[in-house]
Formats: structure tokens, sequence, C-alpha cells
């Protein structure tokens, strides 16, 4: 009865705005029990002031769920919000829940933070963790929950490891460090996020590396997620360091004879027990290479990771009648060489993010940072398939995502948007809707294949490694040299996230979600740079296309050697809103921690007034305006308006609208098109007209689709009819599958997507 009455207050409430369908899809054929969900809405102008006024639904039984507020619409009602909430699904399987008005339910929790003189404890409701505030050792105890809120049995007691690096045979570790910071980040009923900050140091107090990691609790859980980045915040450029080894580390209690120890694998996982001293070890070494080392494993050798794809990859797990503890690492495979490992002696569970034990270093240089996530469990149960749906699930971790015509046509959070429906067109329109969108299939096909393996200039190259692992190669300068130093990558040209972000809100397609964030995972790391708060570069992005990820174009194309290692000191190569489309998407903080990170390097410019390379500007604008749009901050807004303002007068003063990199003008015209659709600034409309206008009567034969979303614009004005057919020839000269596919995809592919809402009825019947 109870039940009843809910629901039907819950149905009458929303009459104002449609629910939300939200969908949470198994995809990695792993039973999920109570699985952390944390995903991002959007919701439609106008439809709730607060959070409070949302309420998730299950079958009609209302769901506990945490609603955080991340945007706003610019009449304060919500615009994006996360969700933090527990989801089960049978492998393969999918559950459908409903976000929708309602009156605000209380959630009953058992987390709980509380202050102990060495830093914080976090209880959940399953598990206690102290974590220390000075010589972060990631966790200080671990303790299962026993009768009556008490904490009886320790699976983790104090120790000295924890984040642990070496460089130049020295060791350095996180708890070395006094001066480490521990804060609360977050705090709700579903979930708390602990933030550690600090240095890896020698036992002497050098530091190697800069750390930040995050540590998520959820609400009855025996998960606990770990987001770790490592940084080298050097100030000199050129410097670098070589890391010979990188671990996450946690001694276990499992340390006696007879402990069970399992390894994940493709098709069916091994187990086996404990046999003494010694090291049972599964090691990833590369992409296609996987071998085990040590006790009954000893010289075992064999797989193909890449060629299996599996889930199932990339977790351990140790158990006795005390309990047990388990580790996944996400794209376990894919970041080689990576490795999880078991050291009896010590119950020591360890993941290897550079496996010191296989003797393969990585270049780390200055302002270039690197983010693992990885997923712990604690239980009381000896269970193995429990210990492989807690973890090994990192892999493809459950998230809830609504159909794409919510996400295009009833939120309205991203503009001018349509989904993949040729019925919202006129039927004279809808075979070039068609191909385009088959163009777009087909390129990302391609680009997939490409980062599998990728032959140019005799050299093959994958787009799997420390460094590799999100970005795919461009161009090899010596024929047949397999330096590093000689290959070039694309260094995510022209936003390629968000291009493929705007393209699963579209189409549903999970192979475009999980490009976007591989991709904006990459960008977050290596492309934009990370050096000490204050200095000039923090922010800004590396060139496009990187040779070996950090140096410009060798000064002699013969010489791959003379390539130096250089920061991008303009905003020519910038690229943000993909950062920001991570975060609403997933949550994670570190990509929006980057966002604004890189919004504040572009607003240093202020008034952008190189006229020469229009992208310069046209990216500024970009992250200026999707920085705005997060935050509400209006000088992000004012000094966007600043740069239009100057191109304005420039168009006034030049009959040469421009006089060269005239592919960069769709980027201009985007951003300008985006600055109009936030301002209504009719002045836009006369700018991009003469850029439009000036490019089609100068360079008749250049053009680059990218410009198709600025001319559709014009042409939804009440005098724009005959833009309508200018914009069909620019996107005739849209297609997919191009000899540099990572970058012309990305040139010719801003826009597309938001350039075919001029055609569908709905716009031309607006006037």
């Amino acid at each position: 009865m109870y039940k009843t009455i809910i629901v039907a207050c819950l149905l009458l409430l929303a009459s104002a705005a449609r629910a939300v369908e939200l969908s949470v899809e198994e995809r990695s054929g792993i039973a999920r029990v109570a699985e952390p969900v944390t995903c991002g809405v959007p919701l439609p102008r106008g439809m709730v002031k607060s959070p409070e006024e949302l309420v998730l639904l299950h079958e009609d039984d209302v769901v506990p769920v945490e609603i955080r507020k991340v945007s706003l619409w610019p009449d304060s009602s919500l615009r994006w919000v996360h969700l933090d909430f527990q989801a089960s699904a049978e492998a393969g399987g999918k559950q459908i829940y409903s976000l929708d008005k309602g009156p605000a339910q209380k959630v009953g929790t058992r987390l709980e933070v509380n202050e102990n003189p060495r830093g914080l404890t976090v209880t959940t409701g399953r598990i206690r963790v102290e974590v220390r505030r000075k010589g972060f050792n990631v966790f200080d105890r671990v303790a299962l929950a026993g009768g009556e809120g008490k904490y009886a049995q320790e699976l983790v007691g104090p120790h000295h490891r924890g984040l642990v690096a070496q460089a130049g045979d020295m060791e350095y570790t996180a708890a070395r460090d006094k001066s480490s910071e521990l804060s609360v980040e977050s705090r709700g009923a579903m979930r708390v996020v602990l933030r550690a900050e600090g240095g890896l140091k020698s036992e002497s107090g050098a530091e190697l590396l800069h750390y930040i990691c995050r540590l998520y609790f959820y609400n009855d859980s025996p998960v606990i997620r770990l987001a770790v980045t490592v940084e080298n915040r050097d100030s000199v450029i050129e410097n670098k360091i070589t890391l010979q080894g990188l671990q996450v580390e946690v001694p276990t209690v499992f340390r006696e004879k007879g402990v069970a120890v399992y390894i994940g694998q493709a098709d069916k996982d091994i187990s086996s027990v404990l046999g003494g001293p010694g090291s049972e070890a599964f090691i990833q070494a590369g992409s296609s290479t996987e071998y085990s080392l040590g006790g009954v494993f000893q010289g075992w050798s064999g797989g193909d990771p890449q060629s299996r794809d599996s889930d199932r990859l990339g977790w351990i797990g140790l158990g006795s009648e005390k309990g047990a503890a388990a580790v996944g690492l996400r794209c376990f495979w894919q970041m080689h060489p990576s490795s999880l490992e078991v050291v009896a002696d010590e119950g020591m569970l360890r993941a290897g993010l550079i496996p010191v034990r296989l003797k393969k270093t990585v270049d780390l240089y200055s302002g270039v940072a690197r983010t693992h996530y990885l997923r712990f469990a604690f239980t009381d149960r000896n269970d193995h398939e429990l210990l492989c749906s807690l973890t090994a699930a990192c892999q493809k971790p459950l998230t809830a995502v609504a159909e794409p015509a919510y996400y295009c046509r009833t939120s309205r959070a991203f503009g001018p948007l349509v989904e993949r429906n040729l019925a919202l067109y006129p039927e004279e329109n809808r075979a070039l809707v068609r191909r385009v969108e088959e163009e777009f299939d087909k390129g990302l096909l391609n680009m997939l294949s490409m980062v599998k393996s990728r032959t140019k200039n005799g050299v093959t190259v994958e787009g799997f490694g420390f460094l590799e692992w999100g970005d795919g190669m461009h161009h090899i300068w010596v024929k047949g040299d397999k330096d590093p130093r000689n290959i070039a990558w694309n260094g995510h040209y022209y936003d390629l996230p968000h291009i493929t972000a705007l393209e699963f809100y579209r189409s549903g397609k999970w192979l475009y979600y999980d490009y976007f964030l591989s991709r904006a995972w990459h960008l977050m790391d290596i492309q934009v740079t990370h050096f000490a708060p204050g200095n000039w570069m923090n922010g800004a992005n590396r060139y496009c296309p990187p040779t070996d990820h950090v140096r410009i174009d060798p000064a002699d194309p013969r010489d791959f050697t003379s390539a130096k290692v250089f920061v991008s000191n303009t905003t020519n190569h910038h690229k943000t809103q993909g950062l920001f489309d991570r975060y609403y998407l997933t949550g994670d903080e570190r990509a929006l921690e980057v966002a604004l990170k890189a919004a504040r390097y572009a607003q240093s410019f202020g008034a952008y007034s190189d006229f020469i390379q229009p992208r310069g500007a046209g990216f500024q604008v970009l992250t200026l305006l999707a920085a705005y749009e997060y935050s509400g901050d209006k000088e992000y807004l004012e000094t966007a308006g600043r740069t239009f303002q100057l191109w304005r007068q420039h168009f006034a003063e030049n009959e040469a609208k421009f006089t060269q990199g005239y592919f960069m003008v769709g980027f201009l015209l985007e951003a300008f098109t985006d600055y109009y659709n936030i301002t209504g600034d009719k002045q836009v409309l006369d700018v991009i007209r003469q850029a439009v206008d000036w490019m089609h009567t100068n360079r008749p034969y250049e053009k680059y689709s990218n410009m198709a979303l600025g001319i559709g614009l014009l042409a939804s004005q009440p005098d724009g009819a005959a833009y309508l057919d200018l914009e069909k020839e620019y996107l005739e000269t849209w297609h997919g599958v191009w000899d540099n596919p990572f970058k012309d995809f990305g040139l010719n592919g801003r826009g597309i997507a938001r350039a075919l809402y001029y055609f569908t009825s709905e716009a031309q019947g607006a006037h």
C-alpha cells in the first residue's frame, strides 16, 4: 500500500517533465551484485531546481540514491546531476531505472567518516578503513565488520608500502612524505571520496613525483575504488624521469601456508594454493604476450590478451577462513607493462603499473602525468566468484545511460543536436544524413583497427602501452626505424574525444562511449601539461602531432633526434571539451580538475589577438564556453566575448578575412556559433556570414566539412534559405576513413554531428 501511494505521488509530481529512463547494461559477461554506480544525467531546462526534487525508481521501488548538483541552466535549474546508487545485473543482463520528479527520500546510510589522531577512518558497514594523513600508504588498516557494529577481523595492518616507485636504482614511497595532505573531497549518503596528495620520496627526502590519490568508499559495500595519478612537475620541460617501477602495494594478513590465490583469465580463472615462501605472480608484459612467474606457475607463458580481449583479465585475489582480498586494475593489458602479483611471505597484493621485476623502463617527461584506476575488495567470504564480480568488473564498471532521444532533444544540454533517426528529416535530406552517419561509423571502425596495429613508413605500431594507450600513431619520420623518438602520435587533434562523445549521445553505441573514454583519459594525462601550480605552462597542451608524445616536429625530417621537447604556448592545440564530457558522464573528479586547469590557461590569454591561425581563437573560446557552462563564472564568458569582438573588428578593417589556415575556419565558426547560442548576440551572425561568404567566394575549392555547423546556423535564420544548399555542399566532402585516420577524422568531423540538426523538419519549420 505504502509503495503504491509513493508511486502515485511521483507520477502526479512528474507532470511538468517526463521521467528520464536509464538503462544499466552488463557488458563484460560477469554477474554484478550491488555494484556501486556513478553516472551523469543531463536535465531539461526548468525541470528542477534542487537534487532533493528528484527520486530514482526501479520496478516501482524507490532506490537509495545520492544525487549531486553538477551544473546549472541560466535560470538556475539543474542542467547536469550525478547519481550514486548500487545495481545488480546478471551477466549480459540489463536493468531499467527511472529518474523522476518526486519527494526527497531519506537514504539510510552506514557510511561514516571520523577523524583520528593519524588521519581519517571510514566505515561503510562492511569494512572499516584507516587512512593516514602524514606518510600516506593507501590503506593503513582494513578490518571486516563484525557483529553489533564492531569491526573484528583485520585484513590489512599498519605498513610502510602503499604507493611505491623506483628510479635510478633508488626506491621512493608516498609513505616517506610526512607533509602529505588528506581531505574529505566529497561526503554523501552513498559515497565518500578522500583525496590524498603529496610526493613520492626517497629515504633522504628527495622527491621523485607528485601524486594525487582519490579513494572512493560506498555505503554498505566491501569495494574501494582508487584513482592514482602521478605527475612529473619539474619546471624544465626537457627534463625526464626514467621510471624503473611504479606499484600500488597492500600487505594483507594472508601469509600462512594454504591460502587460496585466484588469477583472472580470459575464459576460466586460475585457482591455486600458496605453498609457502616465494611468490605467486601473474605478470602482463605486453598486449600480445603474457606470462606468470613463481610457485606452481613457474615458467608458464602464453596467451594473447589483445586477441582474447576479455574483461576477466586484470584481477587477482587471496582468501582463507579469515576472509578474502582482491584487486583489479582497469585497462590492465592495454596500459602494459602491467602486473598483478601475490607475494606469499608478506601476503602482499601488488598492482604493478610499471612492474620493477620486468626491467622495462618508461620515460616520464616534465609536465606528463598518468592516472590508473584500481578496485579493491575486502570480504568476509573466501568466494572466488564474488571476488571476480567485485574486482574484474573494474574493466567496464556499470553505468546508467539514457536513450539518444533524451540526451539530444529532451535534455537539450548540448544545444541543437538530434539523435540518429531519419524520421526527423524531410525525405529530401535523408540520403545525405544517412551517408554522413555511415561515414562516422566507418571512421570509428577504421580508427579502432589502427589502434590495434598501424604500419606506416616501414614501422608497425600499436596504440597500447603506459603512455600510448588512448592515442594512435600519426607518422613515422625515418623509414624503418623503431626508435620511440621516431614516432609521431595523433595527440587528439581537434578534440577527438568530444567528437566521439557527441556521437555516443546521438547513437547510443557503446563503441563510441568506450573510444571516447580512453581518448579523454589520454588527453587528461598526456596532452594537457601538469606543472606545479603557478607555472605559466600549467594546463597548456602539447603540440600536435607530438613526436614521442612530448616533442615538436623534427627540424630535419630525416633526423628524428632533432625533435625538441615542446609545450604549445598558444591555444592552437588546445582541447578541453572532451574532459568536461568525461566528468559529466562518469563523475571522474580528475577529469574536472584537469579541465579547469586547462580553462584557466585559456583564460590567461585574455582577448586572443592571433588572426593568422583561426583555430587558436576558436579553441580558446570553445574552452572558455565549456568552463562557463560548467561553473557559471561569467569571467569565462566575458573573455570569450572580448575575443569575438577582436575578430569582429578585424573583419571590419580587412577585406581578406583570412590569410592562411583556411582549414581552421570551421573551428572559429563553431566557437562563435556556441557563443551565439549562449548570448543571442546578433552581431555574431554577421561575422559568421562574412566568414562563410568570403570563404565561398575566395576559396571555392576548399570546402571543409567542419564549416557546416556555422553555415547551418545561417540557414536557420529567416533570410537564410540559400545557406541550406551551401551547407549540403560542404557536408558532401565529409568521409570517415582517411589516410591519416585520427587527425583527419578530427579535423573534418568537428561540428558535423550538430550541423545535421539544421536539416531536420524542426529546424526548417521554424521559419
